[in-house]
């Protein structure tokens, strides 16, 4: 079994992403959290979240659980949009597609997974406050990029500035640079 070495958050970079996830915690302030895997199914059953699978320029990374490869509707279309726009950037740009695309390294997650995350150091909100217990965020691994292929990462940046822009206002993201990747919220339609 593979040990996974978790990098530490500082409490500086904590509270910078704490106050970024504020205006998520607006948006999604009557929306329930899913509180068990029991409530993911149920939802995905009744059709408040739908499944995600990898997309042409997506892929869910093999450590998101079978059971939080799931998003709101409205959020699986962001994240579809998000990675068509940027393939889109990188081809105008003349970078090579072949066998490029973007991990998704986190879906939906249950407040008992979000306070486990929170234990081992990673910089999680509070279980009941996170857009992923809502099933309204994903993360996307950035560090490959931004190391191997920084274009793809400030193509990626690209999109996600333009797209969180207040006369756009389909999304909020904050860079999370300890663990390598950028947390992406949808706006709730």
């Amino acid at each position: 079994m593979e040990v996974i070495q978790v990098p530490q958050t500082s409490s500086e970079e904590m509270k910078a992403i704490l106050e970024q996830q504020k205006i998520e915690a607006i948006w999604y302030k009557s929306v329930v959290s899913f509180e068990t895997e029991g409530n993911v199914h149920r939802a995905i059953e009744a059709g408040e979240l739908v499944e995600v699978e990898d997309g042409e320029w997506f892929k869910i990374s093999e450590r998101v659980r079978e059971e939080f490869r799931a998003l709101r509707p409205e959020t699986a279309d962001l994240l579809e949009d998000i990675a068509s726009a940027w393939a889109e950037k990188m081809t105008e740009a003349g970078e090579n597609m072949e066998r490029t695309f973007l991990v998704i390294s986190s879906l939906v997650r249950t407040v008992e997974y979000q306070r486990e995350l929170q234990a081992k150091g990673y910089p999680a909100a509070d279980g009941e406050q996170s857009t992923h217990t809502k099933g309204g965020a994903f993360d996307i691994a950035i560090v490959w990029f931004e190391k191997n292929r920084p274009a793809a990462a400030k193509k990626l940046r690209e999109v996600l500035q333009y797209l969180s822009r207040p006369n756009v206002r389909r999304l909020s993201f904050i860079d999370e640079p300890t663990v390598g990747a950028l947390h992406v919220a949808a706006y709730p339609r």
